[in-house]
């Protein structure tokens, strides 16, 4: 089966970045860091497909979509996840289904 895994930050000022997912699972392990983001709270959305194997093991495709808000420090290094907060933190349907078509 195949496996991707996408990773979108979606900032205040209505940017949508997708981060390729080297430098996710390096910030992640705070091995690298987001100057851009530094001292901000910012919307994240993690897309992962599993594709349909030709093998006929599986005929299915399968999108699940979590979201979250991410923190980072004064340098840009990631400083957590937490659930949102308030409505305008969450990841909104059609902002979900979008960066879906957009994998």
């Amino acid at each position: 089966m195949d496996h991707q895994v996408n990773h979108f930050v979606f900032t205040a000022d209505g940017q949508v970045r997708e981060v390729d997912e080297k430098l996710a699972q390096n910030v992640a392990s705070r091995l690298d860091r987001l100057p851009e983001y530094a001292a901000l709270r910012v919307r994240y959305l993690q897309i992962s497909i599993e594709k349909p194997n030709p093998n006929g093991e599986t005929e299915e495709l399968r999108v699940q979509a979590s979201g979250a808000c991410i923190e980072f420090d004064e340098q840009g290094l990631l400083k957590g996840a937490v659930s949102a907060d308030t409505d305008a933190e969450k990841i909104s349907p059609f902002e979900a289904d979008t960066c879906i078509q957009w994998v």
